[in-house]
């Protein structure tokens, strides 16, 4: 029975080691987790204030803040506008006689399928 007993204090003892070993494993895994999780942080925050120092550089160049583009957009958007309401004005009449034109008038030509089919004999 001694042997038995000592059998099973060893098998304890190994699974006591085991448990042990796995826990360390687990801690050291946390360990390097959160170690990573700290530089993925780090990085991440270099790599915005690098994004953040870009733009500003991107925002100098393409004419100053954002206010400033607003106005030059607007006011280029306001002159086409203009222009296309004095080409309306001065094409106004044309575009109203062209336009009766295609409504008064009306073509009596045949459709070209009838003809297709008056030559093949389908229609008469």
């Amino acid at each position: 029975m001694t042997e038995k007993s000592q059998g099973i204090s060893k098998l304890k003892l190994a699974e006591k080691e085991a448990n042990e070993i796995i826990e360390k494993a687990r801690k050291e895994r946390i360990k390097r987790s959160k170690e990573a999780e700290a530089k993925a942080k780090t990085d991440i925050e270099k790599f915005r204030q690098e994004l953040d120092v870009e733009f500003e550089n991107f925002k100098a160049k393409s004419g100053g803040s954002s206010e400033e583009t607003f106005r030059k957009l607007r006011q280029q958007t306001d002159q086409s506008i203009h222009e296309l309401q004095v080409n309306a004005k001065k094409n106004k009449d044309q575009i109203v006689s062209k336009l009766l034109s295609y409504i008064v008038e009306v073509n009596v030509d045949p459709h070209p399928n009838v003809v297709v089919a008056q030559k093949l004999g389908i229609l008469k």
